[in-house]
């Protein structure tokens, strides 16, 4: 695997990651039957415009061969730090760029100071939740939405 190279950025970046984002998404659609809608509905722009009203906001990018491979959006608002979203593409998992990641995040966030960190893991994205768990993120509840 060639070197990685990892950026950490502001807010300003955001759109670095829209094709990154994009296979995210198409990744919870598929994952999420329930909630197809959403993630059919859901656009970048959308997506981008919730995250730039937080307080703080830092994009973490992973760089191979000159082209981003993966990133990780972390942001602070009142008492609470989150890791928003991350994502590596499929020829790089498993390299530990996902590790780097969010060790990345989780060092901006706690510098940060905020009284707890959470992630949230998307219905039929439950492989994530032990990637989390080797952070010592800990599932808290579970949230059930009515489909109408």
């Amino acid at each position: 695997m060639a070197d990685v190279t990892y950026l950490e950025l502001g807010p300003e970046s955001l759109e670095l990651i829209r094709p990154l984002w994009e296979k995210l998404n198409v990744h919870h659609l598929v994952r999420s039957p329930g909630f197809r809608q959403h993630y059919e509905q859901m656009t970048f722009d959308v997506r981008k415009a919730d995250l730039l009203k937080k307080e703080r906001l830092r994009v973490i990018i992973a760089i191979c061969n000159r082209a981003p491979v993966g990133y990780c959006v972390c942001t602070v608002a009142g008492d609470t730090g989150e890791v928003d979203s991350i994502f590596v593409e499929d020829a790089y998992r498993r390299s530990g760029i996902g590790e780097q990641l969010m060790y990345r995040a989780l060092a901006w966030l706690k510098a940060a100071g905020p009284e707890k960190i959470i992630v949230a893991v998307a219905a039929g994205n439950e492989a994530a939740i032990p990637f989390y768990e080797s952070f010592g993120f800990m599932p808290r509840m579970t949230v059930l939405q009515l489909i109408q």
